[in-house]
């Protein structure tokens, strides 16, 4: 099963680089990673809600497949590993691949969330 992060950002921060880098390590074998850096949206005309809407219309071309979407959000559900676990356990016998997205400086587009 493919486990992609896909994140809004042109220049990605080393510690997200590291985390993807430490759990392809853990879950190596039946999990195979990637990670994608999406253009942020142009912030220059001061339309912060059009930059998101750009990003999150990269991110949901960026799948060409119909995985299972997880938005990762500053006020999101934290999970133990157990349930992590279970979770790409109940992923992984429904046949999808995941997809975990991280929006911008002000947050994921509600399109990628939904």
């Amino acid at each position: 099963m493919l486990l992609r992060v896909i994140a809004a950002g042109t220049k990605l921060p080393q510690w997200m680089n590291d985390g993807v880098n430490d759990y392809a390590v853990r879950l190596k074998g039946e999990y195979k990673f990637d990670l994608q850096e999406i253009p942020l949206g142009d912030r220059g005309s001061g339309d912060v809600t059009r930059a998101i809407a750009k990003e999150g219309e990269r991110m949901l071309a960026a799948l060409s497949t119909k995985p299972y979407v997880v938005a990762l959000q500053v006020t999101g559900k934290a999970l133990t590993t157990e349930q992590l676990a279970k979770f790409l356990e109940a992923r992984s016998h429904d046949g999808r691949d995941v997809a975990f997205c991280i929006g911008g400086p002000e947050g994921l587009a509600a399109e990628v969330d939904a």
